[in-house]
């Protein structure tokens, strides 16, 4: 007689949509080598759509959509919520715990009967508003967290979570993917001479992300290697103000908006530094991909970035909000090769042996089934 093994859990990931964002990438990701036999995924969206959609169904995770949350005030979708979550039965929920979409989503789950409920703090574009400080507040004692960082961790422990129920896990990459890019090929096509310094920035278009010092800082490496070029990988709502920023400072020819790109490995290769001006991040993917790449990377030692490059080790750390020095750590690289080509062999080698793919999924697998287990003994000892 054969017998099957014990089913997998049904586990749901909520959003308020799927369009470009670390956490929605770095989430598809992790879905892709979640471990089948023990979970079976689900993505909910509060609102839908996305230019990310795409890419979960074709791994083979199923979306749902309740299209809700359209305005700024909506007590309508936790009901609607919530009938989605009956339907899907899932004995988990992770929410990102920035997101719009967050308490709707967790009162959703209260009113479903969700077991176990997760926010996933990977960082928060802004400070929250009071309302939703008291939502967070309200909302914390029926949830567990998972931190993007230390960093992160020592900021929910500060706001009020358990240390029981806070657990870090680390954003993984695909390590081999980005050290494949083809650097002269990707410079033709992009129309950059080869010995023209390289600048790159892949985030999305968002005030968080630092655009506007960058595009600062810019016009002072300039002064002093005007042949520098700066790519900017993404989309978001700052496009058109970052557009009229480098228009003003005299930059426009320079910055180049190149919008949602499926070919980074090659712009990594292509680039010379890969510079990230956060004024808040967790532990940006984008960042892991450039060190996986084996580039250089002048980045803001905000949030969680610093567990991930030593200044003067894998790259450079600067001030959040301070484009005089942005612009000083840029030039110093761009001056250095030899010193760049060092930094990124130990960016690379630190990636491939802290920030791999599969061992942060089977961390996360084993925070998540631990969680799963500890809500199942005690219902059986509540039913004892």
């Amino acid at each position: 007689m054969v017998t099957s093994g014990p089913r997998p859990h049904r586990v749901a990931w909520g959003f308020l949509d799927l369009a470009e964002g670390g956490a929605q990438r770095a989430t598809l990701l992790t879905l892709r080598h979640l471990s089948r036999q023990r979970f079976d995924p689900a993505l909910l969206l509060a609102r839908g759509g996305g230019a990310l959609e795409a890419r979960a169904l074709a791994a083979g995770v199923p979306v749902v959509r309740c299209g809700r949350l359209e305005r700024p005030w909506d007590a309508g979708a936790i009901a609607a919520l919530a009938g989605a979550l009956a339907s899907l039965v899932p004995a988990a929920l992770e929410v990102p715990l920035y997101s719009r979409a967050s308490p709707y989503l967790r009162l959703a789950a209260r009113r479903a009967g969700v077991p176990l409920v997760i926010a996933h703090e990977w960082e928060r574009g802004a400070p929250p508003t009071w309302p939703r400080r008291l939502a967070d507040r309200l909302l914390r004692p029926g949830t567990r967290f998972v931190a993007a960082s230390d960093f992160h961790a020592r900021r929910l422990i500060a706001a009020g979570a358990a240390p029981g129920r806070v657990e870090v896990v680390r954003n993984g990459i695909e390590v081999e993917r980005y050290a494949t890019g083809a650097r002269g090929a990707t410079r033709v096509a992009l129309g950059v001479p080869p010995a023209a310094p390289l600048l790159l920035t892949p985030a999305r278009l968002h005030p968080a992300k630092g655009h506007r010092d960058l595009i600062a800082a810019l016009a002072e490496v300039r002064r002093a290697r005007p042949e520098a070029t700066l790519l900017l990988a993404g989309e978001g709502p700052e496009r058109g103000a970052l557009a009229a920023l480098a228009r003003g400072l005299g930059q426009a020819s320079a910055v180049r908006f190149l919008g949602h790109r499926e070919d980074l490995p090659d712009l990594l290769a292509a680039a010379d530094l890969v510079v990230l001006p956060s004024l808040a991040e967790g532990l940006p993917a984008a960042l892991l991909e450039a060190l996986a790449a084996g580039r250089a990377a002048v980045a803001t030692e905000v949030g969680g970035v610093p567990e991930a490059v030593t200044d003067g080790r894998e790259g450079r750390l600067v001030p959040a909000g301070a484009p005089a020095a942005l612009a000083s750590a840029i030039l110093e690289l761009l001056a250095a090769p030899d010193r760049r080509a060092a930094l990124g062999e130990a960016g690379q080698a630190r990636v491939r042996g802290e920030f791999a793919i599969a061992p942060a999924t089977r961390r996360y697998e084993s925070v998540l089934g631990g969680w799963l287990e500890e809500v199942a003994a005690r219902r059986r000892e509540r039913a004892a």
